[in-house]
């Protein structure tokens, strides 16, 4: 889980900087580039999603009063997937 944890960090602090270079530059890339992104960050969604189901189903992780905070993390990855998936599909001409 340690290592897990490390990778989907090191993937977020890379995820973050493309994200940044990417909005804050004239650089304007080719479509394929931006699929590609947008899939790379899809798959990186659904690791968080499984990452979030995996905390919120093994004890002692959460308190039962805690079922709010799992809720809404788990909300917020598939609204980002989600929304994802909908720059893909609205990008076709």
């Amino acid at each position: 889980m340690k290592f897990l944890i490390i990778g989907m960090l090191v993937a977020m602090i890379g995820y973050i900087t493309l994200d940044l270079v990417i909005i804050f530059s004239w650089y304007n890339p080719a479509d394929w580039v931006w699929t590609a992104y947008l899939v790379f960050a899809i798959l990186l969604t659904g690791i968080y999603v499984i990452v979030d189901l995996v905390l919120i189903m093994k004890p002692g992780v959460f308190d039962h009063d805690d079922y709010i905070l799992g809720a809404v993390m788990l909300y917020i990855d598939l609204v980002r997937m989600l929304l994802y998936i909908i720059i893909i599909l609205g990008k076709r001409k």
